[in-house]
């Protein structure tokens, strides 16, 4: 029942027509981080690129773009709204009044950046989810698509992957593990070095992992 529901969430949520995109907004915002112990961040559907970088700021660009040439699409774009919030050392980031179901054509395109040093806990509901750079704890999660992290080795202690349905790919150390089937499939290595904990997280989809 599980595996029939996902599939159906996917088959709803990320079917998009192959045309032309119309980008119809855009979102920049630059925000503190100085007393921030964690990020979290929350999106419904899309492509999600989430990168460590030097500064001290977290930047974040979302673009929106249109699939489908209609009003309705163009109408939905308006109500989303970017929100963020602190509160007890989270920064949490979050899209909402995101359109039910197929989304009239709307895709989200988001791209963070953030102190490599900090821990992140990234959610997307459905699409692709790239993660990289990061030094502290990462745990990411995928509804239904893909979820790709690039983690620097020396960083890393262990890694756990999860998938519902689908597969889930580690390349660390020279050394290549995988798991799929259509039972929950789990990859849990804990020969690392480094300090920080990777837990990886996709109902139906693909995770793939590389500590390089």
């Amino acid at each position: 029942m599980r595996k029939s529901i996902l599939i159906l969430a996917a088959a709803l949520l990320w079917t998009i027509p192959a045309t032309a995109a119309e980008t119809v907004r855009t979102f920049s915002k630059q925000l503190p981080t100085e007393d921030i112990r964690r990020v979290d961040l929350d999106f419904p559907v899309g492509e999600i690129a989430v990168d460590a970088w030097d500064s001290q700021r977290l930047q974040l660009d979302v673009r929106l773009e249109c699939h489908r040439d209609s009003d309705s699409c163009r109408e939905a774009a308006q109500k989303v709204r970017l929100v963020y919030s602190t509160d007890d050392g989270e920064l949490h980031v979050e899209i909402k009044s995101w359109p039910k179901l197929s989304g009239n054509g709307l895709e989200a395109h988001v791209h963070v950046q953030a102190p490599r040093e900090l821990p992140v806990d990234a959610d997307l509901g459905v699409g692709e989810l790239h993660l990289a750079g990061f030094t502290g704890n990462v745990k990411a999660n995928v509804g239904v698509g893909e979820l790709h992290l690039t983690l620097p080795a020396s960083a890393v202690s262990s890694v756990h992957a999860d998938t519902g349905v689908g597969e889930a790919s580690l390349t660390a150390g020279g050394r290549h593990y995988e798991s799929a089937g259509l039972f929950t499939k789990e990859l849990h290595w804990t020969k690392g070095t480094g300090a920080s904990k990777v837990s990886a997280d996709c109902g139906v989809g693909e995770i793939e992992v590389r500590l390089q």
